[in-house]
């Protein structure tokens, strides 16, 4: 048995699970005591994503106790709270797709926190509102000719990359910089010219998957209230 995270943020979501529960299941908090159970939406669970939940049933006569994985909203079993991400360190993983990104590569400053967007790849930032517009519009740039031209097959996956590494790089020091402007900065990725073929217009899976996962990172990066780019809608 496995349970799947459903959360947006980085605390607090549901546990679910499509398997058959043996008996009274019930998944025990970090506490021990046992988590709320909604039959529409799984067991509400307190905290972080764990990795790893404790279950508890009723077996005739005796408490059975066992670990079982959760596997988070990136389909990743049982692993660590991903870190978070400057502008620059989450295209590096996108331009690198499909290969995947490795965890492992992902560099940190002497506290333990990611580099800032200036200090990665030999960025010094100039002076001036202009810089995190000019950052944030090459990124926009770099998605669009990168996703136009991916694949039909790999697109599901491609929208997992991209939902995961901007996710990770909500609270950038350019993102948060470029909100002052009031604009929203994953607007023109609606529009048909940044995206593939296969992509646009809403009656297509692809299109529809693209757009909820877009929404998904419009509400990390709090700009979904935002104006668009352009004034068109």
């Amino acid at each position: 048995m496995r349970f799947r995270w459903c959360s947006r943020r980085s605390s607090n979501g549901w546990l679910r699970t499509a398997e058959a529960a043996r008996g009274q299941l019930e998944v025990l908090g970090e506490d021990g005591s046992p988590c709320p159970h909604d039959p529409a939406n799984g067991f509400q669970w307190t905290g972080p994503r764990p990795r790893q939940v404790r279950l508890r049933w009723r077996d005739g006569e005796q408490d059975r106790l066992a670990w079982v994985p959760v596997i988070d909203e990136y389909g990743r079993v049982a692993a660590t709270i991903l870190p978070r991400l400057g502008l620059d360190e989450a295209w590096t993983h996108l331009a690198n797709f499909p290969m995947p990104p490795d965890d492992e590569e992902i560099l940190t400053d002497g506290d333990g926190t990611p580099p800032s967007d200036a200090d990665q790849q030999g960025f010094t930032q100039p002076a001036g509102a202009s810089y995190p517009v000019r950052q944030m519009m090459q990124l926009i740039e770099n998605i669009a000719a990168k996703q136009t031209a991916v694949s039909k097959a790999d697109w599901t996956l491609w929208c997992s990359r991209f939902e995961q590494c901007l996710t990770q790089a909500a609270g950038s020091q350019v993102l948060e910089e470029f909100k002052a402007f009031g604009l929203n900065p994953l607007s023109p990725l609606y529009h048909a010219p940044f995206r593939p073929d296969f992509a646009t217009g809403p009656e297509t899976p692809e299109s529809r998957l693209y757009d909820e996962v877009l929404g998904q990172v419009e509400l990390a990066w709090g700009v979904d209230t935002l104006g668009i780019i352009g004034g068109a809608g």
